[in-house]
């Protein structure tokens, strides 16, 4: 049973930082150069250790991707505005 439990940690943990792709993206649509390129690597950090720790610590990816979670949050959604990080209409 407790293989069984660590797998679908593992796994959900792995799928819900695939399904956190769009939500990155979002942040990169209005963050400057340096910005995409950071998150965009510590998004791949991130996957690259939850892959990596799936088998013999497979509660981490799910921890791993509720702090991407955390990270989209306060960036995004908080920060965001006081980084200066909104669209700029066209025309």
């Amino acid at each position: 049973m407790r293989g069984l439990l660590g797998l679908l940690c593992a796994a959900s943990g792995l799928l819900l930082m695939i399904a956190q792709v769009p939500f990155f993206v979002s942040i990169a649509l209005t963050a400057p150069l340096t910005a995409r390129i950071g998150l965009g690597a510590l998004w791949l950090l991130q996957f690259t250790l939850g892959v990596h720790w799936r088998s013999n610590r497979p509660m981490l990816p799910l921890l791993l991707a509720a702090l991407m979670t955390g990270t989209w949050y306060l960036l995004g959604v908080v920060a965001a505005p006081y980084l200066g990080w909104t669209l700029e209409p066209l025309g």
